[in-house]
This record gives structure tokens, C-alpha cells and sequence, in this order.
């Protein structure tokens, strides 16, 4: 979580790379969005990219958008603005472009 060193982030994406079980998984990655870690920031990319859960596309986005500066989040944002497979994650990523930087 937001205590967690650099080394444990790295552990804790390695761990959840390598899970099997959906519960723990699905802790593991509670864990590295708590963190707030600039160690995360490919794997946020990916999650916001490839990610076949849409609240986890989502909610990778937003994460992004506290960890990068504006003008590296926003061909994201404009990305998934136009081509996101569901409806409300276009929409967010219409209103998270028009909305002033956290």
C-alpha cells in the first residue's frame, strides 16, 4: 500500500503477475493502487490499455492521472476517449480531459 518501498512494489508486481487465484490477484493489485508508486506507472499503462475489465481500465486511467504530469496522461485519456470498448469509460475519459489537473 502507500507504505510500501520501491523493493516491495516490485515484489508486489511481480507477485501479482504471477497469480493464479482471482482473490489474490485481485488484493495484490488493490495493494499497488494504494501505493501511488511511480513504480507503477507501466504497469498502469498496460492495466488502462489492455486491461479486459472496464473498471480497471478506468480506474488505471485515474490513477495516471495523479502520477503523470498533464501532458503525458492526456493522449491516454484522448485514447481511451475514442476508442474504449465501453460506453462510460469513453464518457469519463471525455470529462477527465475537461476537467482542470488534480
Amino acid at each position: 500500500g502507500m507504505s510500501s518501498t520501491p523493493e516491495e512494489i516490485d515484489a508486489l508486481l511481480a507477485e501479482q503477475d504471477a497469480a493464479k487465484d482471482p482473490e489474490t490477484r485481485l488484493t495484490l493489485r488493490a495493494a499497488l493502487f494504494a501505493s501511488r508508486s511511480p513504480k507503477t506507472i507501466p504497469w498502469l499503462k498496460t492495466l488502462a490499455a489492455d486491461e479486459p475489465d472496464s473498471k480497471l481500465r478506468i480506474g488505471a486511467l485515474l490513477q495516471l492521472r495523479l502520477l503523470l504530469p498533464a501532458a503525458e496522461v492526456r493522449p491516454l485519456l484522448e485514447a481511451a476517449a475514442a476508442r474504449d470498448p465501453d460506453p462510460e469509460n469513453r464518457q469519463s475519459a471525455q470529462d477527465l480531459l475537461k476537467a482542470p489537473a488534480p
